[in-house]
Parts: structure tokens; C-alpha cells; sequence
């Protein structure tokens, strides 16, 4: 059966199992031992560390009344809210990844650099691994919410840490360290690899193509009740640094 997933990222080493590491997989694996189910997991990402999901795909040759609920029970900083007896794989999806920036840049400049990134190019240089193909087809597109910029990025294979060294290449473009040229020659292959921006502010928002699933209420309700209560805890924090910024010390 397929199971939608959604985790927090800062919590594991990645999704795929490691020994003697916390990794999504590796839990998921523990609960499904706990219920007498012995099955692989096949997921249609595997995320790196530090990035967060709201919407993964896995497939497991299993089959249970209430799965969700009870996986979500076993489970911490995991939730598994919706599923589907109908199977296929999820690998085909169009995967729907956004970066979250704490700045704001002009739109002019935004709409260019996503437009010199969209398209057919060559990934060689924002990727950390070594493929015998780099060629890759995306789309990139910026909303801007306050004083947040989110870029989001959209295709159906992505190199590894493609998305957030693509992130480190916009903000060089944005801040003016690099030229619509300089972008042009590294997505042609033709340019040294560049570091990866950090995980954290990266989400896989959703997979899309795929068949619709059922959703169960009581893990969509406890998934929500997590998120609004680390809403809750950041709103305070974020009140409190602002607190700090606007306090005076006489001289």
C-alpha cells in the first residue's frame, strides 16, 4: 500500500537508514517491526538532513486497518495521514520542493534570475555527487510573503543537493557577485561546483501527478496540533529576539 508522509527535518539524519543514526526510514522501519510487518520501505524522495516534508510518498507491501493512525501513534516528528490500496510509483511524481529566504529582493530581479534557472540546462556544477547525466528540466518560480521570499522549484528528478546549491547561485546573482553570463556558463556545465545552501529552510512541499489518497483525520489532526504548537513556541521566541533588538543601554 502507499502511504503520504510529512516529517520535520532538524529531527534526522536524512530519510534513508543509517546505522546508529536517527533517520525517517529507520523509524518508520521500527514502528512497522513493532506491529509484526517486515517489509522495505520504497520512498518516492529521499531527503537529505535538515530538510523538512510536508508531502513524501512510501510504498510498503503491507496492509492494515487504521495504518495511519497507528504509525502516527508510534511515531514522533513523523505522521503518516494519508493512504491508498492502489499502488504505483511514486518516483514518476513531479516533485514541488520551495526555499524559504529572510530577505526580500526587487521583482524585476526575482522574475530574471528564476527565468535564467527554469528550463533544460546542465546541473553538473549544483550537485554534490557524480552522475553520468546532469542534463535536468525545471521550473522556478518566487512569492514573496512579508518579509519572507520563497523560491519555489518544481520537476521530476532532482541531482543531489541541486536545489539548494541552484538557492546558493541565486543569491549570487541577486546580491550582484555574479552575472546573468557567470549563471549562464554554470548552467551550460561549464564552471566549478558551488556550495549548498543550508537545509533547514528547504521543504518538500508536495509530489504531484500521482493518484489521490484517503486521508485519516485523527493523524491530520495530531500532525496539525504539532505544527501549531512550534508555531505557537516561534511567534513567542520571535517576539522575544525583537524584544532584545529594540532594547537601549545608555553610554
Amino acid at each position: 500500500m502507499m502511504l503520504k508522509i510529512a516529517y520535520l527535518g532538524e529531527k534526522f539524519h536524512g530519510f534513508a537508514y543509517q546505522p546508529k543514526m536517527r533517520t525517517v526510514e529507520g523509524d518508520i522501519l521500527k514502528a512497522l517491526e513493532r506491529i509484526g510487518c517486515t517489509t522495505r520501505v520504497y520512498p518516492a524522495s529521499r531527503t537529505d538532513k535538515g530538510v523538512s516534508v510536508f508531502s513524501n510518498i512510501i510504498r510498503i507491501a503491507f496492509e492494515r486497518d487504521n495504518i495511519c493512525r497507528i504509525l502516527t501513534a508510534l511515531l514522533e516528528d513523523i505522521w503518516a495521514y494519508g493512504y491508498s490500496l492502489e499502488e504505483w510509483n511514486p518516483r514518476h511524481c513531479l516533485k514541488h520542493y520551495i526555499y524559504f529566504l529572510s530577505c526580500i529582493y526587487k521583482s524585476d530581479d526575482l522574475e530574471k534570475c528564476c527565468t535564467l534557472f527554469s528550463g533544460v540546462h546542465d546541473f553538473s556544477a549544483f550537485t554534490r555527487g557524480k552522475y553520468s547525466n546532469t542534463v535536468r528540466e525545471i521550473e522556478v518560480y518566487h512569492e514573496v510573503r512579508g518579509a519572507v521570499t520563497l523560491l519555489h522549484f518544481k520537476g521530476k528528478s532532482f541531482l543531489w543537493e541541486m536545489i539548494r546549491r541552484c538557492v546558493t547561485g541565486m543569491k549570487m546573482y541577486l546580491s550582484g557577485e555574479k552575472t546573468e553570463q557567470d549563471i549562464t556558463l554554470m548552467l551550460e556545465g561549464k564552471s566549478e561546483k558551488i556550495p549548498a545552501a543550508q537545509a533547514e529552510n528547504l521543504i518538500l512541499a508536495d509530489l504531484e501527478g500521482g493518484k489521490p489518497f484517503l486521508i485519516d483525520q485523527f493523524s491530520l489532526k495530531r500532525m496539525r496540533k504539532e505544527f501549531y504548537s512550534r508555531y505557537e513556541l516561534y511567534t513567542l521566541k520571535k517576539a522575544m529576539f525583537e524584544s532584545f533588538l529594540d532594547f537601549h543601554v545608555d553610554e
